[in-house]
């Protein structure tokens, strides 16, 4: 896969496409093989750009403990790099609440959010909560997550496909405990409102998410929500083609498949 070398360090991701600009942000522990099965859906009408955090995947580790406005800072700069200036973004989970900070603060870059299993947290206690039950059951006493506890979907994947996700999980290694803590730090609710960007909640149907998913749907000015049946938290793994179908709704319809940015 091709690389882009930021200041914080250089990033492996993957393209394909040519088309209007789309940003796709996976979740922690993960990698841009989140949406390995989407890209090629979306590649029919979008440039689709999909990198792995610094601290995932492929990508070098960050050179300190990443802030999720450092991801979103080096999320702008990778578009920038490639030669994007103006471009729609999805995220999930974590990725979402990167995209809802590139959203708030690259207002005049973000032409589409969508906010793919992202929590609806407005109050600390709730990030908290989240953050010490999850390090719970899936963090090891040595600090690196237990790459056998794989969850956030509902429907059965092949053991080859479940060997990657666990090898991603594991190249993860302690930048998911500092992902965690990043997450529990950011104060999600108080961006919502100044977003002004057309945005989408997409959730899946039995995401542990969905209960609070009415604060982002509410706290985001004219924000649409859809919810995508038999899925998970990560619903690119359990649906590929309905996120992909959601995605490439939205964008048609919402931003006319616009050609910006290049």
């Amino acid at each position: 896969m091709p690389t882009v070398a930021l200041r914080a360090g250089t990033v492996n991701y993957a393209a394909d496409g040519d088309g209007p600009p789309l940003l796709l942000l996976h979740s922690v522990g993960t990698s841009n093989h989140l949406w390995g099965a989407v890209i090629p859906l979306l590649a029919k009408r979008y440039s689709v750009l999909a990198p792995d955090f610094l601290g995932h995947g492929d990508s070098d580790r960050p050179p300190r403990e990443f802030t999720i406005a450092d991801h979103a800072d080096a999320s702008a700069e990778f578009m920038e790099q490639l030669g994007f200036r103006e471009f729609a973004v999805a995220g999930t989970s974590m990725g979402a609440i990167v995209a809802i900070d590139l959203a708030h603060r690259y207002s005049d870059r973000v032409t589409g959010l969508v906010l793919n299993g992202c929590p609806g947290w407005h109050l600390e206690s709730q990030r908290l909560g989240r953050v010490i039950a999850t390090a719970g059951r899936i963090v090891g006493q040595d600090g690196l997550p237990k790459v056998d506890d794989i969850g956030g979907t509902v429907r059965p994947a092949a053991a080859e496909e479940l060997q990657r996700r666990r090898a991603d999980l594991k190249k993860c290694g302690r930048w998911f405990v500092s992902s965690l803590w990043a997450i529990a730090a950011y104060d999600l609710a108080t961006r919502l409102p100044g977003i002004r960007c057309p945005a989408l909640v997409l959730m899946g149907e039995a995401d542990f998410h969905l209960g609070t998913s009415y604060a982002l749907a509410d706290g985001i000015p004219r924000a649409m929500f859809r919810m995508i049946a038999d899925a998970g938290h990560l619903t690119p793994y359990d649906d590929p083609a309905g996120v992909a179908a959601q995605l490439d709704d939205f964008y048609q319809r919402v931003l006319n498949t616009k050609e910006v940015g290049r």
